[in-house]
């Protein structure tokens, strides 16, 4: 009996002895600190990841982020969302469909969380027209620039018009409109001591019925352009100079009145060129003071057309006697 109580106290003290070896702990892993609870191996308490390598309190699908950021591919700075790799921090680019880039390369890249627009002319910008480039619009606008040929010398060109006007004599009484183009003209000028150029506009507004509709009648404005200052030139007219088109414009300027015409006529009666000459006159439009249209062309200019889109042609001077002109006939020259 002694000696079953003596095996059964030393069972007791056996199982208490292998009891207080240690605390009780449960890590679900290898190697993990107390406290801390992984799935996998290597984790720093307290964070929960999914795969290895995070640093602590990040939740990323995926290795190698900075913590906070949520990314949906690797690389990307912290706080960028974005699709594509590549993108600067803090900047929430949709539309970015490759890496680095705003949406169709336009203009300037933008700044971190910028949200600047495309700077106009630059790549991508769309074709933004050059403000610089000018033409059309109604005479008197400094600074405008020319195409091909002398430039617009202070005018600002418009761009000839084709225009239906009724023909008010017409035998036939027809009432359809004729088709009829706008004429006008940027010349030299020169006389005395005023040296500069000349634009006129004239749109036609009534017709004659011949063997076509030859202009009678027009609206004419006009300016001067002198030292690059350009003034609105008063006692404005223009004349088409019938089915021979041997136009001349007329106007005011300073105290004379000036007729810029032509000083050669060739067969049939017909100018072979734009106007060339100045008829000078007094204010009364009607004194004669000087003509520079006969054939020594004494007071000459040169006159050029509008070319279709507003073009100017060079201002060359390329004079020469219509054929046909008797004033050059060898007999007048004799």
């Amino acid at each position: 009996m002694r000696t079953n109580v003596l095996l059964l106290g030393m069972l007791v003290s056996a199982l208490a002895g292998a009891c207080g070896d240690k605390e009780s702990d449960s890590p679900e892993g290898a190697a993990g600190a107390a406290g801390d609870s992984h799935s996998a191996t290597g984790g720093t308490a307290g964070d929960e990841q999914k795969a290895t390598g995070g640093k602590a309190g990040d939740d990323h699908p995926a290795t190698g982020g900075t913590a906070g950021d949520e990314q949906k591919a690797t690389g990307g700075k912290a706080g960028d969302d974005h699709q594509a790799t590549g993108g600067n921090s803090g900047d929430d680019d949709d539309d970015d469909d490759e890496a680095g880039g705003h949406p169709g390369a336009a203009g300037s890249s933008a700044a971190a969380g910028g949200d600047d627009e495309p700077e106009p002319g630059t790549a991508g910008a769309g074709g933004a027209p050059d403000p610089g480039r000018s033409g059309a619009g109604p005479g008197g606008s400094a600074g405008d620039s020319g195409d091909d040929g002398g430039g617009t010398y202070g005018f600002s060109i418009r761009a000839p018009k084709e225009r239906e006007v009724t023909c008010s004599e017409n035998p036939m009484g027809s009432t359809d409109p004729a088709l009829l183009t706008d004429e006008d003209f940027v010349c030299t000028f020169a006389y005395g001591s005023v040296e500069g150029y000349v634009y006129v506009q004239a749109t036609p507004t009534d017709c004659r019925m011949l063997m076509g509709a030859t202009p009678s009648s027009y609206d004419a404005t006009g300016w001067i352009s002198v030292d690059g200052d350009v003034s609105q030139l008063d006692g404005i007219s223009y004349d088409h100079g019938g089915n021979h088109f041997n136009n001349t414009f007329e106007f005011d300027y300073g105290d004379r009145h000036y007729r810029i015409a032509h000083s050669t006529i060739g067969f049939g009666g017909r100018s072979c060129q734009p106007p060339d000459c100045v008829q000078v006159f007094e204010e009364d439009a009607t004194t004669l003071v000087e003509d520079g249209c006969t054939k020594e062309r004494t007071l000459p200019v040169t006159c050029v057309a509008i070319e279709e889109a507003g073009v100017v042609p060079s201002l060359a001077d390329t004079f020469a006697p219509c054929p046909g002109d008797p004033n050059y006939s060898e007999e007048a020259q004799g």
